[in-house]
């Protein structure tokens, strides 16, 4: 529902199934309420196994925190395990794949600041 100052929203529809890959808030996002160039917010989840995610660094500040699940990756060249409840912060600038396999079902926030479209260098590409 959208209405002038507001907007709510199911994160399954608009984001999980929805056209920005799980993206909620952020620059690149039609509905002008949920449109911001100072910070991005997306919703994910992803099944047991491995993910097409790719290995990258951004040019801004990433936050994620791991609702549900465990999942698998690398941050820096070192392997790294998350579970529910706990939550990284990646700095610009640092190459990182987080998740690249999913041990339990799994669920989260990403949150990336400022929104900037353009600031994610795609360092290896997983397929």
């Amino acid at each position: 529902m959208s209405d002038k100052g507001f907007y709510i929203g199911l994160v399954d529809e608009d984001g999980v199934d929805g056209p920005n890959r799980g993206w909620l808030v952020g620059s690149f996002i039609e509905n002008a309420t949920r449109q911001s160039d100072d910070v991005e917010i997306k919703y994910w989840k992803f099944p047991i196994g491995e993910t097409t995610h790719d290995t990258k660094a951004s040019s801004v500040i990433e936050v994620t925190f791991i609702l549900s699940g465990m999942v698998r990756g690398e941050i820096n060249g070192r392997s790294v395990k998350l579970t529910a409840g706990e939550y990284m912060v990646i700095p610009a600038g640092v190459k990182n794949n987080v998740p690249m396999m999913i041990h339990e079902a799994a669920s989260g926030i990403t949150i990336k600041a400022p929104s900037d479209n353009s600031q994610k260098t795609v360092i290896a590409e997983r397929k």
